[in-house]
């Protein structure tokens, strides 16, 4: 009975890992989609309706907020309709937190420390800007790998 007992452990913890608050939590994750980007987006995060920033090139595809204003989480996503080469954008890969860095200036894009990606997907290529920190900078990127163009 305990060598059995002991089994189950590391896969509960697997579980646990992989499914943050529990199963039920991952069901509450909602499909929200504009500009032909979908992302499945977690409990808190709501759809910014307006647009964040004046460019035509790049422009807002799809933007996501969280928290309050003293805590405040931000998804930008915005395409590049062709401005630069799409060759110049990597192709897509699992995003992973990396260092933040400072932006902001250009296009009206928020000044902050933000975690910054670019990428190309379908044909298409995107920048991405992610203010936020701790839980909300987790489900920022999961919202990103979640992401589909569609």
């Amino acid at each position: 009975m305990k060598g059995s007992a002991a089994a189950v452990a590391p896969a509960i913890v697997v579980v646990a890992l992989l499914c943050p608050g529990g199963a039920a939590a991952s069901r509450n994750f909602r499909s929200v989609e504009r500009a032909g980007v979908r992302v499945a987006a977690p409990p808190g995060w709501k759809l910014v309706r307006q647009r964040l920033t004046y460019c035509l090139d790049p422009s807002d595809a799809i933007a996501l907020t969280a928290g309050h204003e003293r805590s405040r989480a931000l998804l930008l996503v915005l395409e590049d309709h062709g401005v630069n080469s799409l060759s110049s954008y990597p192709a897509r890969v699992t995003f992973r937190l990396g260092r933040k860095g400072l932006v902001g200036g250009c296009c009206e894009i928020p000044a902050g420390r933000a975690y910054t990606f670019a990428f190309r997907d379908r044909g298409r290529a995107f920048l991405v800007y992610l203010y936020a920190s701790g839980e909300s900078a987790l489900e920022g990127i999961a919202m990103l790998n979640s992401l589909r163009v569609l």
